[in-house]
């Protein structure tokens, strides 16, 4: 899990920005269907949480111009993902 805060021009933002479960079978289960040699099933997101006395929706501005760096512009903010995925191995 990664968490990151920043301080900036008297704001303050705490962030959940990465987390990611998982699960990985054991080798005698995973074994028994002689197809594989090892399973895991995990789940994923990104910028899941923003707290912060900032009153647009993210302190963190994605302008892409580094003269204007924390400077809001309204424009849109991180997006929030999910992921699902298998690893399997043969």
């Amino acid at each position: 899990m990664f968490i990151h805060q920043t301080v900036r021009r008297n704001r303050s933002e705490f962030k959940i920005k990465t987390v990611q479960i998982g699960y990985t079978f054991p080798k005698k289960i995973v074994e028994a269907t002689k197809v594989f040699s090892s399973l895991r099933l995990y789940v994923s997101g990104e910028n899941l949480f923003t707290f912060t006395k900032f009153k647009y929706m993210d302190p963190e501005v994605p302008n892409g111009n580094a003269l204007n760096m924390g400077i809001e512009n309204l424009g849109y903010p991180n997006p929030r993902t999910f992921t699902v995925g298998v690893n399997v191995q043969f």
